[in-house]
């Protein structure tokens, strides 16, 4: 209960930014929802999943980013915006987080379902991306994300976690 009543609150607090559905793309191909929720069963039953985790590009502390996970049609990729950027919050956020991009952007009635891509964790400094599986590694990394107005982040190459 604690744990439920922790996100509740942490939503209630964090203004939520608006997720943007990718459109048809000949760099992307269609998501099995069922891939994403295999996504999300691993990432749920890793160690601590609802402490909270230090998020940074800096491999000595924390959860090191970027950090990508693939199960057939399905990408999640999670990075920080800028290269000293850090935040702090629970992996289940980024499993919620990513959940709601898939009735988003995947199962609601009329997306191509290609996927989408949102700002997470309090400071909104950390981007998910939600992407088919057709060249994942040529779409992700091309895939422009605007930290604001005045600056684009391109994707740099990502490790991969891959089953069949």
């Amino acid at each position: 209960m604690l744990k439920g009543l922790f996100i509740t609150f942490f939503f209630t607090l964090k203004v939520l930014a608006e997720p943007k559905c990718f459109a048809a793309s000949i760099s992307l191909s269609p998501i099995d929802p069922s891939d994403c929720g295999d996504i999300f069963q691993i990432m749920g039953e890793m160690d601590k999943v609802w402490a909270p985790m230090h998020f940074s590009r800096d491999k000595s502390t924390g959860f090191e980013l970027p950090h990508r996970w693939h199960i057939k049609s399905c990408n999640v990729l999670i990075d920080m915006l800028d290269e000293g950027d850090e935040d702090d919050f629970p992996l289940a956020v980024v499993i919620q987080e990513a959940s709601d991009l898939v009735r988003t952007c995947v199962m609601a009635p009329g997306m191509p379902k290609m996927g989408g891509r949102n700002y997470i964790g309090p400071k909104e400094k950390m981007f998910l991306v939600l992407a088919g599986n057709k060249a994942p590694d040529i779409a992700l990394q091309n895939l422009r994300f605007p930290a604001n107005a005045s600056r684009f982040h391109v994707l740099p190459s990502v490790r991969n976690i891959t089953t069949a």
